[in-house]
């Protein structure tokens, strides 16, 4: 049976996240073609053929030539917050040039934090958004955008809400990459509010099957836009996480909240709980994430130790 990975695939965005999707493709669908547009090329991928288009997703003509032909597009984006025009106008760029261009299925990776605080009840993706911050809000824009593409008859789009992403090579701006780098050198861990806030860690090459599972979901006729949660099944405190990663690393450090002169009057207060229902996922995509966080927090330190004594052999 032929699936979406037989046919040529566009993928749009940079990171480990998209290194473990090229894997993972390479995993499922061994020779497949896969066109990758991102200002930083990808790292060869064994058993796949990539094509790199050099370009930010706002470049128009950059767009078209790396969705020229692909049946499928898998649309990252940013998780900058400071570029909230780039989100919402390169996703409609996208959109644009996938209807011009005969493209059959988006797939959109959005963000959990389109839910806003998830206290006292399982998130499950008929819940409202209620965003909190300029990237969040820039993310529901996109989900309308490939929403509104799948209205066209004979195409399809999905959203993707991966929840708390993390793995090797990951920023060392993210949660999980603050946590590891304080601990790596010994310096204090500084959790906002003492770390109460949960959070499901979900590694990267989870997240990447979830993705490539719901590339090639069988249920378009039926459901030309669907959603689905995407996340671990174990439920941390940051503070229980980052006691987890102290202790696997060995590390010296403590735990800390920020001091007085580092919290920022204005700032939008962190949400405090978000805990999602996969049960759709599970349901539709065959989707079950398999790495424990203590597993994945391993792979990312034997990553981190890789790259230190060997940064030009290491990618994420």
């Amino acid at each position: 049976m032929k699936t979406a990975l037989d046919h040529p695939v566009t993928i749009i965005g940079t990171g480990f996240l998209r290194a473990a999707i090229l894997r993972r493709i390479a995993t499922a669908r061994p020779g497949a073609t896969v066109r990758v547009l991102s200002t930083v090329p990808p790292a060869p991928v064994a058993d796949l053929s990539i094509e790199h288009v050099n370009g930010p997703l706002t470049d128009l003509q950059a767009v078209y030539a790396a969705i020229s032909g692909a049946d499928s597009i898998i649309h990252l984006g940013t998780g900058d917050a400071e570029v909230y025009g780039p989100n919402a106008s390169g996703t409609a760029t996208i959109t644009s040039a996938a209807i011009s261009q005969n493209c059959r299925h988006v797939l959109f990776c959005s963000l959990p934090d389109v839910y806003g605080d998830g206290a006292g009840r399982l998130l499950d993706e008929n819940d409202p958004l209620i965003p909190q911050t300029r990237l969040a809000r820039a993310k529901v824009i996109g989900e309308r955008l490939v929403e509104q593409f799948s209205m066209i008859p004979g195409r399809s789009s999905t959203v993707i809400r991966p929840f708390g992403l993390y793995g090797p090579g990951q920023p060392a701006e993210s949660t999980m990459g603050r946590v590891l780098t304080a601990a790596a050198t010994g310096h204090p861990v500084i959790l906002p509010g003492g770390g109460t806030q949960l959070r499901n860690f979900t590694y990267c090459d989870d997240v990447a099957a979830g993705i490539v599972a719901a590339l090639c979901r069988d249920n378009t006729d039926t459901a030309p836009h669907a959603c689905y949660n995407i996340a671990s099944c174990e439920t941390y405190s940051l503070r229980d996480a980052a006691k987890l990663a102290i202790k696997l690393i060995g590390s010296t450090s403590t735990i800390a909240a920020p001091s007085p002169a580092r919290r920022r009057s204005g700032r939008v207060r962190p949400v405090t709980v978000q805990i999602p229902s996969v049960e759709r996922a599970a349901r539709e995509l065959g989707f079950h994430a398999t790495t424990l966080l203590a597993e994945g927090i391993s792979r990312c330190v034997l990553h981190d130790h890789a790259a230190a004594v060997m940064p030009d052999l290491v990618t994420a």
